[in-house]
């Protein structure tokens, strides 16, 4: 039962401060309401599809150049407040940022494969459809 909500709604901690902080995976209410603010970073993103040897490190870096999302993302999946999360230091901000995309990776890649499969009905990220 443990595994089958895993699956739904999966989950990592990490220890902040002596602190225990939970990246949870966003709802889909929340990424319904972040709408259009996701589709810069989903670009960005989209410069990973058909690249086999992806790390961490790529990931998080893109998450550094939407710095504002990012922390509005963090706040949203840890509960963390804007104040703790500018208020940590680079190894545990980089940390925390790679347990979110560890947690998110489905969420982005299936939004990014739904793009590359099929980029005729499906207008580029961030950009209206066309009725033509």
């Amino acid at each position: 039962m443990s595994d089958d909500l895993n699956v739904l709604m999966p989950e990592q901690s990490l220890v902040i401060g002596g602190r225990t902080v939970t990246v949870r995976e966003l709802t889909f209410a929340q990424t319904i309401a972040l709408g259009s603010k996701l589709a810069p970073l989903l670009d960005s993103l989209s410069g990973f599809i058909g690249n086999e040897s992806i790390n961490p490190l790529m990931a998080v870096k893109t998450l550094g150049e939407h710095y504002e999302l990012t922390l509005e993302l963090l706040q949203l999946s840890t509960g963390l407040s804007l104040d703790e999360l500018k208020g940590l230091g680079a190894s545990k901000s980089h940390a925390l940022m790679s347990v979110f995309f560890a947690v998110h990776l489905d969420f982005f890649a299936q939004r990014l494969i739904i793009a590359a499969l099929d980029p005729i009905s499906v207008a580029p990220v961030g950009q209206p459809s066309s009725p033509n």
